[in-house]
């Protein structure tokens, strides 16, 4: 279907461009709460131009032992945002009313998921490429501090 746009170089390459936005679009995707966020990661990674493995492995922040703990700050995070009064998870399996709650739940849910998947990609993205930076200029220093070790002898 993807036919030999899957294997153009930019989405596989190791750069510190493609790789942070990558690792961005993949940060996205995996503090949405839907499910096949890798698919939609590889996705947004063809269309947007970027390291493919990145956007992949990222989406792998929210696994199955993190995502209650994700979930619930994000949940949250919209709570607070939409001025809601926070429901007590335990009183929805207590009183069996899921489906009501689950109507109570999803608008800060899904506010609180957007914004910081809109936050957690954007630091992510230029925490990613400030420490792509910093290893670059570290490089350099161990280099030419071996340079002029070798220059003395």
């Amino acid at each position: 279907m993807l036919g030999e746009t899957l294997f153009r170089p930019e989405f596989w390459h190791i750069q510190r461009d493609t790789i942070a936005k990558g690792a961005a679009v993949g940060l996205f995707w995996a503090f949405i709460p839907v499910p096949m966020q890798m698919l939609l990661g590889a996705i947004t990674s063809i269309v947007l131009r970027c390291n493919i493995p990145a956007s992949l492995a990222m989406c792998w922040v929210t696994n199955p032992f993190t995502i209650p703990f994700f979930f619930f700050m994000n949940y949250r995070v919209g709570a607070f945002l939409t001025f809601s009064e926070p429901i007590d998870v335990r009183e929805i399996f207590r009183h069996g009313d899921v489906f009501h709650s689950i109507r109570a739940l999803w608008l800060p849910l899904g506010v609180g998921s957007l914004t910081m998947a809109c936050v957690v990609s954007v630091s992510g993205y230029f925490v990613l490429k400030g420490f792509w930076r910093l290893a670059v200029v570290r490089k350099r220093s161990q280099r030419a501090r071996k340079r002029k070790l070798t220059e003395r002898q």
